[in-house]
């Protein structure tokens, strides 16, 4: 038998053999690319607030965690998840259907908190999404950031519902700096009424931020940042008497001293408001609450 006949079968069993491997991997990466066009669908259907699409694609087997990437106007991009696509519509309906999902509804939460979405924040948490301890910080400042006071107040207020707590702290690190959210925006809301725009942070809390967060998430005032600065201490360095006053009406202790020894009064006299430190040098601690009988 001539050779060539043997050479020709094995030539075609390893062209069937390549044939058959190129199908398995083309239909893989078929089914790898469905998946990821189903997933931006989701996403770009949420965002159109498409309830309706949403549902099918979900009834359908897309994941609740669907996400897209986009540029966004940044270097690096940012990554936008369907659930929060959703939030972005402000439609309710387009944001319901991802409650399936508890990673999805923390997703939605957390946007709905990022853009002070009261209305979202309160569907989302009555239908039994809570929020992660560590986005209070945020939430308040973002909060205080609004032009409009009545909205801030009713933030403010459902946060506290919700267990946010006003007593957060801001850690940043290198160097590690730590700050209470009640110094930081007492901090903040001082320095812009005094005439101050934002911070080097890019923050700039609404003028009345400071009244807002002590009047209605009464947080702690004898907190104290890794300095030892207190909140009064913020005020009285800014020179700003109504803060400084609603503090100690609110229960700030004037006689704590930051780790240099420094009181609010030394903070009002370093920057000249000689009136603000006089008044404050002579006050005693705040009075202890009497106890009921």
């Amino acid at each position: 038998m001539s050779r060539y006949p043997l050479v020709a079968r094995l030539l075609l069993a390893t062209a069937a053999l390549f044939l058959q491997g190129c199908c398995c991997c083309g239909g893989s990466g078929a089914s790898a690319h469905s998946a990821g066009d189903t997933g931006d669908m989701l996403v770009s259907s949420a965002r159109r607030g498409d309830a309706q699409r949403v549902r099918e694609l979900l009834d359908a087997g897309v994941s609740p965690r669907s996400s897209t990437w986009s540029a966004g106007g940044s270097r690096l991009g940012s990554t936008t998840s369907a659930a929060e696509a959703a939030v972005d519509s402000e439609v309710w309906e387009a944001v319901e259907p991802f409650l399936v999902d508890a990673e999805a509804g923390k997703q939605a939460l957390h946007r709905a908190l990022q853009q002070s979405n009261l209305d979202l924040i309160q569907r989302l948490v009555q239908n039994g999404v809570k929020p992660e301890p560590s986005w209070a910080f945020d939430a308040y400042t973002r909060a205080l950031q609004l032009s409009d006071r009545t909205r801030s107040e009713a933030l403010v207020k459902r946060f506290v519902d919700m267990g946010l707590d006003p007593n957060a702290t801001w850690i940043i690190p290198n160097p590690k700096e730590e700050r209470p959210l009640v110094n930081f925006i007492v901090g903040q809301a001082a320095y812009r009424r005094k005439g101050g725009g934002s911070t080097a942070e890019g923050y700039s809390v609404s003028p009345w931020a400071a009244e807002v967060l002590l009047l209605h998430a009464k947080p702690r005032l004898d907190v104290q940042d890794n300095h030892g600065k207190t909140a009064l201490m913020e005020a009285a360095q800014w020179g700003d008497g109504l803060l400084v006053n609603l503090l100690l009406e609110q229960g700030a202790d004037p006689t704590l001293l930051d780790q240099n020894g420094l009181s609010a009064a030394s903070y009002a006299y370093k920057r000249g408001h000689e009136a603000l430190g006089a008044m404050l040098k002579d006050l005693p601690p705040p009075s202890s609450p009497k106890a009921k009988p």
